[in-house]
């Protein structure tokens, strides 16, 4: 493994150098063009065999840098699931024939080169999916980790710096900011793949805006936009409904929440954050959550046994910390936890009440509710019919996912009405085969579920005449 880069944290770098940076990955964009999807795939294959000789390391450096040993684990675990089975990703983007009445192809292009934003939350796989995306799609990349994850990212974009064609992967250490407006403005970044907060993910739009705006000109009375066009990916937060319908086996399903609602100290944005139970199953569901929660050990990063580490970035803690004080003052009751201590926060649940969140107009609803906590505190509410459960569910700007859990048939039916990316049917919520295309609607995305390899092309359709 490549140490020397890995092992210092990263210096950030003047707006001017990501500039050269980019201009690099564009120079090089057709040297990955070039290759075959099979040199592609190969070369994908080969950095998670790398990733597997050095997985111990790897896990070392997450740690470190605040991943807790089960978390690093299970997210070095997935990138090499991931790379031995990239022949099914790189599949969808494989010329294929379309019937009619003339011979028409459908091929998948690169756009060249793709800005890559991934987050801190899960900085090991996501990054892994991200750089094999984009590369595996045919694009040169410019990669803008978090410098809270410094080290481990480091580490892993040095794998693909090694094994891809000189240049093309472009990592940068420019502040957040900067980058995001230089992806935004720079003419060679021809898509952006971001994965952030909701708030951050508009502000992006806000800035590709303003670059349109200041290069609109009128000539002859002609108006014009100079700034290209981009396509932007946006994979943001989630505040995902777990719901439980008459029939469910609550005992089971209760056990399943525990761990999907705290896992990475509940900093996953497809963690379960708003439980939502049938009332004649409530009292059974709330005595085996709160018995499993209360097993859950809070602890260091670096002790295996640990289930809740230390919370990741200072602002995430004071806006859990905020949500928690605005739901106790809107009349939610803590059944479970509720304690900080330093940068922990023990598992928490907070109970409201069905027709007070109904009542409620979108401003005065509890921001725990509403809002994605990116924390170990969750919602809890008891409902009475399924209309009001599906209210319930749908109380919220975010549409990334959801479980369902009762008979199949009411799941389905219940499943059906949901406006989000994805739906698991009487399965734990951390269920995540390696071959799940991952994605939300409304403030969770545009696109809802997708493989990013195919969001990272675009298509071109091939017609060849009978004529001469």
């Amino acid at each position: 493994m490549t140490t020397a880069n890995a092992r210092v944290a990263a210096v950030p770098e003047d707006r001017s150098v990501l500039v050269e940076r980019i201009a690099r990955a564009h120079a090089a964009r057709d040297r990955v063009r070039r290759l075959s999807i099979e040199e592609r795939l190969a070369t994908i294959k080969r950095i998670g065999e790398s990733i597997a000789r050095d997985a111990g390391a790897l896990v070392d450096l997450m740690i470190a840098e605040g991943s807790i040993h089960q978390r690093a684990t299970r997210e070095v675990s997935r990138a090499i699931a991931i790379a031995a089975r990239y022949d099914a990703y790189v599949d969808l983007i494989r010329p294929r024939p379309v019937e009619g009445p003339e011979p028409n192809t459908i091929v998948r292009e690169p756009f060249g080169v793709v800005g890559l934003v991934p987050p801190s939350n899960a900085p090991f796989i996501l990054t892994f999916a991200a750089l094999a995306a984009s590369f595996g799609a045919g694009n040169a990349s410019v990669i803008r980790a978090s410098a809270r994850t410094a080290r481990s990212t480091r580490a892993l974009i040095e794998k693909f710096i090694e094994s891809c064609p000189p240049d093309s992967i472009q990592p940068t250490t420019c502040a957040a900011d900067q980058t995001l407006d230089e992806l935004a403005a720079n003419p060679h970044v021809r898509a952006v793949l971001l994965y952030a907060g909701s708030t951050v993910g508009k502000e992006f739009l806000v800035r590709l805006g303003k670059h349109y705006e200041e290069t609109r000109t009128t000539s002859a009375n002609v108006p014009r936009i100079e700034g290209r066009l981009k396509k932007y990916i946006a994979e943001l937060a989630g505040n995902d409904p777990l719901v439980v319908l008459p029939g469910a086996d609550a005992t089971t399903v209760a056990k399943w929440a525990a761990m999907a609602a705290f896992a990475n100290a509940g900093q996953l944005c497809f963690g379960v954050k708003r439980m939502i139970v049938a009332r004649s199953l409530f009292d059974t569901f709330v005595t085996t959550l709160v018995d499993e929660v209360r097993k859950l050990k809070v602890g260091p990063a670096n002790d295996p046994s640990t289930d809740i580490g230390p919370m990741r970035g200072g602002g995430a803690r004071s806006l859990a910390i905020h949500q928690l004080e605005d739901a106790r003052a809107r009349g939610g009751e803590v059944i479970v936890g509720g304690t900080i201590e330093g940068d922990h926060i023990h598992p928490t649940i907070v109970r409201f009440d069905e027709s007070a969140l109904l009542a409620r107009a979108a401003a005065e609803k509890p921001l725990l509710w509403s809002e994605e906590c990116f924390a170990p505190i969750r919602s809890i509410v008891a409902y009475d019919d399924e209309e009001a459960a599906l209210q319930l569910a749908a109380d919220t700007p975010y549409g990334l996912g959801a479980s369902v859990y009762g008979p199949e048939s009411k799941c389905l039916a219940f499943a059906e009405r949901l406006d989000v990316g994805r739906v698991l049917i009487n399965e734990s919520p951390l269920y995540g085969d390696v071959s799940f295309p991952i994605g939300g609607v409304g403030d969770s995305g545009f696109y809802g579920a997708t493989q990013k390899i195919v969001e990272l092309t675009y298509t071109k359709i091939i017609h060849v005449g009978r004529g001469g």
